[in-house]
């Protein structure tokens, strides 16, 4: 089978799991009864006598600011094994970009969203969708309910949320911190600093599914700034309750490289190119749509049909156009290829298939090196992971281009569901075939 979805292990989103660092809807009990307990881990009163003072000063900062503007690294890390013991290793994230100058002047964007407000207008987009909203900006912008409008698109940036709710404290913020099991000072880069060793709840995190968990975080404050430097959630409990087999699925049934074992798989969200109090560039807050982003009073997924549009369906039809840069940050544009065999070869890190078919494709590519036949990879990865796609194009010797579709944009005009897939355009750029999965 293709890689029509990531796994349930690889596709534990960063999004999901770092939703852990903001207030949730509780998840629903269990029929027939109230939630069970959560597996037990250690706190200490006294620990909690040492937390709280600092989570408090920290608290206090952050309110205190004219201005802040961070980077924040949210990376999902994991290292699991397959039914015969073989070694599975995943990683995935995204960044976020956050600037604050004030309760409706703010900017929050990601891979696939932005939430921006210069203090007049409020703009939502979603780029899953290709659209964006446009209204007057409010007294105080709302998180919660803009990331409801965007269906949830993006991680929760903890520091935005603090900024956002002036009147909350850190425990309605952040429910799910239900106990400190200790406090240690480290040093990290230089800076002093101290680790504050937190216990997470998963009761009231509704991405975390029906489990009664309680998970282990580390909370790094930088000594001197009282800012936050990281936080590391270790989520392997977790990711192997989501491995549990269902009822009337056999482990025989399994892929072989399908994770069984998880050893080690850890959230981690960094901040990085922290500025307190220093001037914000006005059009920093300002949400600048691009030409194929369309403006629309409310979000609305396309229509579906009941026929939904698939790679095959381009067959002998002109191939749709599409430009943006390769691995190399070089442009590329479809016309480049003109009077050439074009090979478009749609995969990704991730996907287990594509990585057993790339080779093949690595082949052709080789054969057809001295013919006017042009084998391009379309790869689909996050722009947060370009390293990964690059050390993975070094470790798999790869030669032939690889075009980054990091927003999707060329696989939606290419009705790719599912990968890997390959499409063959002739030289007068009509799509000729479609090879789907790999076998």
């Amino acid at each position: 089978m293709g890689c029509l979805a990531r796994l349930s292990l690889t596709a534990i989103p960063v999004l999901a799991v770092a939703c852990a660092l903001h207030a949730q809807t509780p998840t629903t009990a269990p029929a027939g009864g109230s939630a069970s307990q959560p597996t037990s881990r250690p706190t200490t009163p006294e620990a909690a006598a040492k937390a709280k003072p600092l989570i408090e000063k920290m608290m206090t900062r952050l309110r205190a600011a004219k201005s802040y503007a961070d980077r924040a690294e949210f990376k999902f890390d994991l290292l699991a094994k397959d039914k015969e013991g073989k070694e599975i290793k995943d990683n995935d994230g995204q960044t976020l970009t956050f600037a604050w100058a004030g309760p409706n002047r703010l900017a929050l964007i990601g891979d696939e969203f932005a939430i921006q407000a210069n203090g007049t207008k409020l703009w939502l987009h979603s780029g899953a969708l290709e659209q964006y909203t446009e209204e007057p900006a409010p007294a105080r912008v709302d998180l919660n309910k803009a990331r409801e409008a965007l269906r949830g698109s993006g991680p929760p940036h903890p520091v935005a949320f603090v900024l956002a709710a002036p009147d909350k404290t850190f425990e309605q913020l952040f429910p799910m911190i239900v106990g400190y099991s200790a406090v240690e000072p480290e040093t990290r880069d230089g800076r002093p600093g101290v680790r504050i060793e937190a216990v997470l709840d998963t009761r009231n995190v509704e991405e975390f599914g029906p489990y009664a968990l309680q998970l282990p975080v580390h909370i790094w404050l930088d000594e001197t700034t009282h800012l936050p430097g990281s936080v590391k959630i270790d989520a392997t409990e977790v990711i192997q309750k989501q491995l549990e087999l269902p009822e009337g699925i056999s482990e025989e049934s399994l892929p072989a490289e399908f994770p069984r074992k998880v050893v080690h798989a850890t959230v981690t969200i960094a901040f990085r190119d922290q500025k307190y109090d220093t001037e914000i560039p006005g059009e920093q807050f300002v949400y600048k749509p691009s030409a194929d982003t369309r403006k629309v009073d409310q979000f609305a997924p396309p229509e579906e049909s009941e026929d939904q549009p698939e790679p095959t369906d381009l067959i002998g039809q002109p191939a749709p156009d599409f430009e943006g840069k390769d691995l190399d940050d070089k442009p590329v544009k479809l016309a480049d290829f003109k009077g050439r065999v074009l090979v478009l070869d749609f995969w990704a890190t991730w996907c287990g298939p594509c990585m057993k078919a790339i080779p093949q494709i690595q082949k052709l590519h080789e054969q057809y090196a001295e013919k006017p036949v042009t084998v391009l990879g379309m790869n689909t990865d996050r722009a947060s992971v370009r390293d990964k796609v690059k050390s993975t194009v070094a470790d798999k010797k790869l030669t032939f281009r690889q075009f980054l579709d990091a927003d999707g944009k060329v696989s939606r005009k290419y009705n790719i569901s599912g990968i890997p897939c390959t499409i063959l355009v002739d030289k007068q750029g009509v799509v000729q075939a479609v090879h789907l999965d790999y076998s």
